[in-house]
C-alpha cells in the first residue's frame, strides 16, 4: 500500500470520477462483487477492470484526443521524466514514494536528473577555463 498526495487537477479528476461512480451506483446498473464494491476504479457496471478492457479503453482515450498509440504504462515513465525536470530537484524519497521504490520509472528519473546535473556541473567546470576557449578561437 502506498499513499500519494493528491493536489489540484489530480484530486479534482478523482473527485469527478467518484461523483460519476456514485451516480452509477444509484442507477441500479451497478453490480460489483461485494469484495470489490468500495474500489474506486471499476467498470461502469461495477465489474473488475481487466487488462484487455483497460487496453481497449486506453486506445479509445488516445483516439478521442487525436494521439498516436503508446502503451499506457509508458505514462509512468513520462511522469518520471517530467518530475526529473522540476527545479529545484525533488528529493529522492519523495520521488520514490510517488513512483514506487526501485522501479523502472524511478531509474528513468535518476537518469534524467543525472543528465541535467551533469550539464549544469560541466558548464560550471568549463567556466574555469576561459583561456582554453580563447586559444581555440585564435587557432581557427
Amino acid at each position: 500500500v502506498r499513499t500519494v498526495a493528491l493536489v489540484g487537477p489530480f484530486r479534482d479528476a478523482l473527485r469527478a470520477h467518484k461523483a460519476r461512480q456514485d451516480e452509477l451506483k444509484a442507477s441500479g446498473d451497478w453490480k460489483p462483487d461485494k469484495a470489490f464494491a468500495d474500489l474506486l476504479f471499476l467498470r461502469p457496471n461495477g465489474g473488475m477492470i481487466t487488462l484487455n478492457q483497460d487496453n481497449i479503453d486506453w486506445h479509445k482515450v488516445l483516439d478521442r484526443n487525436g494521439f498516436d498509440y503508446w502503451r499506457g504504462h509508458l505514462n509512468r515513465h513520462i511522469t518520471a521524466t517530467r518530475l526529473a525536470r522540476i527545479e529545484p530537484p525533488i528529493a529522492t524519497p519523495i520521488i520514490e514514494s510517488i513512483l514506487g521504490h526501485k522501479t523502472d520509472a524511478l531509474k528513468k528519473y535518476y537518469v534524467h536528473r543525472a543528465e541535467i546535473e551533469q550539464f549544469t556541473s560541466l558548464a560550471g567546470y568549463a567556466r574555469q577555463f576561459p583561456s582554453a576557449q580563447t586559444a581555440a578561437d585564435k587557432s581557427r
